[in-house]
């Protein structure tokens, strides 16, 4: 055996991030389709400003929906250490955004519990620690 093949054999021992991938995601089976969403704009568009928590200073401005708000959100993510996964969503309306809350009890708008409502210009969303205010431009 030449010295190549050796060290051939000792690299085909390595355990690499390249195979525990094919080894762990070769058992997994594709999610089911969801219906696609059909996405909106929003106009005018929204800008939610982060005044308050660990996002002090962040902003966000939208431009189309529907978005989801929460602590495991891709979209939308809330850093707060109180942040429920799924904290609310923000759907397109005749001229302004509806906010439809998720986590009933741990988020507010206004400092008042709501199911849903059109956000309008100045309204402050609450969750945990951080404050949101929300603003049309």
């Amino acid at each position: 055996m030449t010295v190549e093949e050796e060290l051939a054999l000792d690299f085909s021992r390595l355990i690499t991030w390249r195979s525990i991938l094919r080894d762990r995601l070769g058992a997994l089976e594709a999610p089911e389709r969801s219906e696609p969403v059909t996405l909106q704009s929003f106009s005018p568009a929204l800008r939610l400003q982060f005044i308050q928590g660990i996002q002090t200073d962040e902003e966000i401005i939208l431009g189309y929906g529907p978005r989801k708000a929460g602590a495991d959100s891709l979209d939308i993510e809330l850093l707060d250490d109180e942040a429920p996964k799924e904290a609310f969503e923000l759907h397109s309306g005749p001229g302004m955004v509806e906010i439809k809350i998720k986590a009933a009890g741990r988020v507010t708008l206004n400092n008042k519990s709501v199911d849903a409502e059109m956000l309008k210009d100045g309204d402050l969303i609450s969750v945990g620690n951080t404050l949101i205010k929300v603003t049309y431009i």
